[in-house]
């Protein structure tokens, strides 16, 4: 996906990958805890990547019944 990808190569997510613990958690796919880690949060305050990890999120949300 295009989002995921843009996330991922964007300079301040590379970034934060170098943090091990972080790379575990991203490694994991466990979102819930993945939110709640203080620096991803900080790095959301971003706008360009606060828009882009939106689209990601609205792929995974069910449809309107």
């Amino acid at each position: 996906d295009e989002n995921v990808r843009a996330l991922m190569s964007h300079p301040k997510f590379q970034q934060l990958m170098k943090d091990p613990e972080f790379q575990a958690l991203v490694m994991s796919k466990q979102m819930d805890k993945l939110a709640a880690h203080p620096k991803f949060s900080t790095l959301m305050k971003d706008p360009e990547l606060a828009g882009i990890l939106a689209k990601i999120q609205g792929k995974f949300q069910a449809p309107p019944e």
